[in-house]
């Protein structure tokens, strides 16, 4: 949904969604946002 919305925006070819895992390293870009990030009990 968020991509097609972007898509109608113009904003498509700007923005990359990619889900990984929280404690691996992350790709080079200019801006990260991270959201709906689920914690874990570690105890």
């Amino acid at each position: 949904m968020a991509t097609a919305r972007l898509a109608w925006q113009g904003l498509g070819d700007r923005i990359t969604f990619t889900a990984g895992d929280f404690f691996e390293s992350v790709p080079a870009a200019d801006i990260h946002v991270l959201s709906v990030i689920q914690h874990d009990r570690w105890t």
